[in-house]
This record gives structure tokens, C-alpha cells and sequence, in this order.
């Protein structure tokens, strides 16, 4: 069975910003002045990283495939309610339950997989019955491939900070140029945007797979 790369992009999910921490100035701050700023600076950076907070965000589009690019799905919801959210993540897990759970991508132990995990708690979502669960155990290889993981020991890693997916393909040439684009901003993309910036990022999964295949795990293996 072959490897099933996927990638999402998210947003701010307005309506559980009201459980948003509470800001308080550091207590060497006395003017007034100086105290409503820090807090209004400080509540707007937790707004500003709602959108990577698996319990701040939303889906607003999923983009998977296997070896042939040209069949990738990419869907992107031009309208975000519960109702077609529950339907994009439905058709996210029907397809991995396809795939058995062996899927590909970069930081799904850390991001992707908690986020769906998430959503589908709040929105409902029942697993299938033949359901694999995400086992999300960072400390080995398949049938997860969790590229970031991989290649730098995890995110409780003291000794080496993770890079990003973008980085990690320029440096190692699969793109020629660095992209400094963010997922953070998928907000004010349009929905024609927001499939192409997916749709490079699931070929950058998918060629860094095939890069390091035989360096991390036996190259040209397909099932766990």
C-alpha cells in the first residue's frame, strides 16, 4: 500500500478566542499607559497565532495524495461553517483509513494530526469502525512519516531546533529558491491561493519522502 502525504492549512477559530489566556504587565510596570499597551500587544500575538494553535483554529483546507501529483486532492472551503468542515475532515479520514494509516508529512505528530484529532472532537466526528488510530508516538518511523520528527529528534529536542518545512527543501535543493511564505497568513489568501500554497507544500512532502528514503528508513519500502 502506498504512502498517503497530506497537509492542512488553518485559520483562527473565531468563536473559541473568549478562551484565550488572560494578559497581565509584568509587575515592574507602573505607568498606566505602558501596562494597556503591553497587554493589548501581548493579546493581539495570541490572536496572531490562533491559526497554529491546535485548540485556537479551524481547517480551512486539506491537500492529499500518493506517488502521482497530478491526482492530488486538494479542497479548500470557500465558505467556513461546521457543516463543511465536518465534511472536509470526514473525507480526510475516509482516506486514511484507505491508506491504512500510513501517511506522510511535516510535523503532523505536532500539528496536523492533534489539529484533526481536535476538530473532530469538537465538531462531532465519529471514527469509521475500521478506524486506525493515530498512533502518535514520535520515536519511530512508520507507519507514520513524520518528516520534522524525523530529522530532528522531536520537538523536546534541546539540542537541535527544528527548521522549517520550506527551509529544509531549499537547503537541501528541492526548491531552487526559499519560499518565506507562513501558513499564518492562509487567512487573507484567497481560495485559489490557498489550494496552490497547499499544493506546493504536499509536493514538498512528497519529494523530501522520496529524499530521504533510504537515508532514515529503507527506501522504496510502501507498507509498515
Amino acid at each position: 500500500m502506498s504512502v498517503l502525504f497530506f497537509d492542512i492549512e488553518t485559520v483562527p477559530n473565531r468563536a473559541a478566542l473568549k478562551y484565550l489566556p488572560d494578559v497581565a504587565a509584568p509587575s515592574n510596570y507602573k505607568d498606566p499607559t505602558k501596562i494597556k499597551g503591553y497587554v493589548k500587544d501581548k493579546q493581539q500575538a495570541l490572536i496572531d497565532s490562533a491559526a497554529l494553535d491546535p485548540d485556537m483554529c479551524r481547517i480551512r483546507a486539506i491537500g492529499w495524495g500518493y506517488d502521482d501529483p497530478a491526482k492530488d486532492e486538494i479542497q479548500v472551503l470557500p465558505k467556513l461553517t461546521n457543516a463543511a468542515e465536518t465534511k472536509l475532515v470526514k473525507a480526510f479520514w475516509s482516506e486514511y483509513v484507505l491508506a491504512y494509516a500510513q501517511v506522510c508529512g511535516y510535523n503532523i505528530l505536532g500539528f496536523d494530526l492533534r489539529v484533526l484529532l481536535r476538530r473532530s472532537m469538537e465538531l462531532g466526528i465519529q471514527f469509521p469502525p475500521k478506524m486506525l488510530l493515530p498512533d502518535l508516538n514520535p520515536y519511530k518511523v512508520g507507519p507514520i512519516y513524520d518528516l520534522y520528527e524525523i530529522m530532528y529528534g522531536g520537538r523536546g529536542s534541546s539540542e537541535m531546533k527544528g527548521k522549517t518545512l520550506k527551509w529544509v527543501c531549499w537547503r537541501y535543493g528541492i526548491d531552487k529558491e526559499f519560499d518565506d511564505r507562513s501558513g499564518a497568513g492562509v487567512e487573507d489568501m484567497s481560495d485559489k491561493q490557498v489550494a496552490a500554497y497547499l499544493k506546493d507544500d504536499l509536493r514538498r512532502v512528497r519529494e523530501l519522502y522520496k529524499l530521504a528514503g533510504g537515508y532514515y528508513w529503507s527506501s522504496g519500502v510502501k507498507s509498515a
